[in-house]
């Protein structure tokens, strides 16, 4: 996938279409459904880019959006939470 630069920001903006994450019937999960299972499987917060994108252009449920405004200590658990959890689903 890619990701957007920060631009000073606290937040990384990640594409994901690339792993099966976007609009339905053609991928494997949407990017609310993968925000859901995250938070409630892994205890990973992050938001579905459906809150930031234009509805018309379809990209908003490709795409995720994670901050780091927490301590570091915090931000490395949330990581390793969520490629602990990406390796077993995705």
């Amino acid at each position: 996938g890619s990701v957007a630069p920060a631009d000073g920001a606290f937040y990384v903006y990640v594409d994901l279409e690339k792993w099966g994450v976007g609009s339905k019937p053609t991928s494997r999960l949407t990017a609310t459904e993968l925000c859901n299972r995250l938070i409630e499987e892994a205890g990973v917060a992050c938001t579905p880019g459906v809150d930031f994108e234009d509805p018309g252009n379809g990209k908003g449920e490709q795409r995720l959006r994670f901050s780091y405004s927490r301590s570091e200590a915090e931000v490395q658990e949330a990581m390793r939470r969520f490629k602990a959890w990406w390796t077993q689903h995705m």
